[in-house]
Protein backbone atom coordinates (compact mmCIF):
# COMPACT_ATOMS: atom_id res chain seq x y z
CA UNK A 1 0.00 0.00 0.00
CA UNK A 2 1.38 3.84 -0.74
CA UNK A 3 0.09 6.63 1.09
CA UNK A 4 0.27 9.97 -0.67
CA UNK A 5 -0.24 12.26 2.31
CA UNK A 6 -0.32 15.32 0.27
CA UNK A 7 -3.77 14.42 -1.57
CA UNK A 8 -4.97 12.10 1.13
CA UNK A 9 -4.73 9.10 -1.14
CA UNK A 10 -3.88 5.64 -0.53
CA UNK A 11 -3.19 3.43 -3.59
CA UNK A 12 -3.61 -0.29 -2.92
CA UNK A 13 -2.39 -3.16 -5.28
CA UNK A 14 -5.43 -5.74 -4.92
CA UNK A 15 -4.16 -9.50 -4.37
CA UNK A 16 -5.23 -11.72 -7.52
CA UNK A 17 -8.37 -13.90 -6.73
CA UNK A 18 -9.66 -11.56 -3.63
CA UNK A 19 -13.18 -9.42 -4.14
CA UNK A 20 -13.05 -6.28 -3.10
CA UNK A 21 -15.22 -4.68 -0.23
CA UNK A 22 -15.82 -1.36 0.32
CA UNK A 23 -17.53 -1.52 4.36
CA UNK A 24 -14.77 -4.29 4.85
CA UNK A 25 -11.69 -1.58 3.46
CA UNK A 26 -13.60 1.18 5.02
CA UNK A 27 -13.84 -0.58 8.43
CA UNK A 28 -10.10 -1.06 7.98
CA UNK A 29 -9.08 1.90 7.56
CA UNK A 30 -10.91 3.08 9.81
CA UNK A 31 -9.50 0.82 12.65
CA UNK A 32 -6.30 0.70 11.60
CA UNK A 33 -5.34 4.60 10.50
CA UNK A 34 -7.93 5.95 12.06
CA UNK A 35 -9.13 7.86 8.52
CA UNK A 36 -12.85 7.88 6.80
CA UNK A 37 -12.68 6.30 3.71
CA UNK A 38 -15.01 8.70 1.29
CA UNK A 39 -14.41 7.25 -1.83
CA UNK A 40 -12.74 4.31 -3.59
CA UNK A 41 -12.03 4.55 -7.57
CA UNK A 42 -11.28 0.95 -9.25
CA UNK A 43 -9.12 0.49 -12.00
CA UNK A 44 -10.66 -3.48 -13.08
CA UNK A 45 -10.43 -5.68 -16.55
CA UNK A 46 -13.10 -8.54 -16.91
CA UNK A 47 -16.53 -8.58 -19.42
CA UNK A 48 -19.46 -6.61 -19.52
CA UNK A 49 -22.51 -7.98 -20.63
CA UNK A 50 -25.49 -5.40 -21.36
CA UNK A 51 -29.26 -5.50 -21.21
CA UNK A 52 -30.73 -2.72 -22.41
CA UNK A 53 -29.67 -0.05 -20.84
CA UNK A 54 -28.20 -1.55 -18.29
CA UNK A 55 -24.82 -2.87 -17.68
CA UNK A 56 -22.68 -5.12 -15.57
CA UNK A 57 -19.27 -6.36 -14.70
CA UNK A 58 -17.70 -9.57 -14.33
CA UNK A 59 -13.96 -9.29 -12.61
CA UNK A 60 -11.86 -11.28 -14.19
CA UNK A 61 -9.82 -13.23 -11.25
CA UNK A 62 -12.69 -12.85 -9.03
CA UNK A 63 -16.02 -13.08 -10.59
CA UNK A 64 -17.34 -10.28 -8.80
CA UNK A 65 -19.96 -7.96 -9.97
CA UNK A 66 -20.58 -4.81 -10.53
CA UNK A 67 -23.47 -2.80 -12.01
CA UNK A 68 -22.39 -0.43 -14.49
CA UNK A 69 -23.38 3.43 -14.47
CA UNK A 70 -22.54 6.83 -16.07
CA UNK A 71 -20.00 8.54 -13.40
CA UNK A 72 -22.38 11.78 -13.39
CA UNK A 73 -24.75 13.59 -15.52
CA UNK A 74 -22.72 15.31 -17.76
CA UNK A 75 -22.66 15.27 -21.46
CA UNK A 76 -18.85 13.22 -21.37
CA UNK A 77 -19.92 11.43 -18.52
CA UNK A 78 -22.95 9.81 -20.36
CA UNK A 79 -20.93 9.69 -24.07
CA UNK A 80 -18.46 7.30 -22.37
CA UNK A 81 -21.01 5.30 -20.52
CA UNK A 82 -22.98 4.89 -24.40
CA UNK A 83 -19.81 4.29 -25.79
CA UNK A 84 -19.67 1.18 -23.57
CA UNK A 85 -22.48 -0.17 -24.43
CA UNK A 86 -22.33 0.31 -27.88
CA UNK A 87 -18.48 -1.40 -28.13
CA UNK A 88 -20.34 -4.41 -25.79
CA UNK A 89 -23.13 -4.81 -28.64
CA UNK A 90 -20.66 -4.41 -31.51
CA UNK A 91 -18.67 -7.78 -29.80
CA UNK A 92 -16.34 -6.53 -27.34
CA UNK A 93 -15.47 -8.51 -24.83
CA UNK A 94 -13.00 -7.64 -22.08
CA UNK A 95 -12.53 -4.08 -20.99
CA UNK A 96 -10.70 -2.09 -18.56
CA UNK A 97 -12.59 -0.03 -16.74
CA UNK A 98 -11.35 3.05 -14.27
CA UNK A 99 -14.64 3.79 -12.20
CA UNK A 100 -15.26 5.05 -8.70
CA UNK A 101 -17.70 3.17 -5.85
CA UNK A 102 -20.98 4.29 -5.46
CA UNK A 103 -20.88 4.65 -1.82
CA UNK A 104 -24.56 5.12 -1.33
CA UNK A 105 -25.54 2.00 -3.42
CA UNK A 106 -22.95 0.13 -1.14
CA UNK A 107 -24.60 1.17 2.27
CA UNK A 108 -28.23 0.93 1.06
CA UNK A 109 -27.88 -2.44 -0.47
CA UNK A 110 -25.11 -4.18 0.80
CA UNK A 111 -26.61 -7.83 -0.79
CA UNK A 112 -26.95 -6.04 -4.57
CA UNK A 113 -23.78 -5.87 -6.20
CA UNK A 114 -21.81 -2.37 -5.79
CA UNK A 115 -22.35 0.04 -8.44
CA UNK A 116 -19.20 1.31 -10.54
CA UNK A 117 -19.56 4.75 -11.61
CA UNK A 118 -18.04 4.63 -15.17
CA UNK A 119 -15.14 7.11 -15.66
CA UNK A 120 -13.35 5.82 -18.68
CA UNK A 121 -12.85 2.27 -20.42
CA UNK A 122 -10.34 0.84 -23.01
CA UNK A 123 -10.82 -2.60 -24.76
CA UNK A 124 -8.35 -5.48 -23.64
CA UNK A 125 -5.79 -6.71 -26.31
CA UNK A 126 -5.59 -3.46 -28.30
Amino acid sequence: MKWDAKNALFHVDWKPGVKFDYLAVRKQVRQRGGYTLKSATLVVEGSVAVQGEAATLTVSGTGQVFRLAPAGKSVEERQAYQALLTAVRAGGKGFEILGSVDVKSVKKAPKQPPRLLLQRFSPLGK
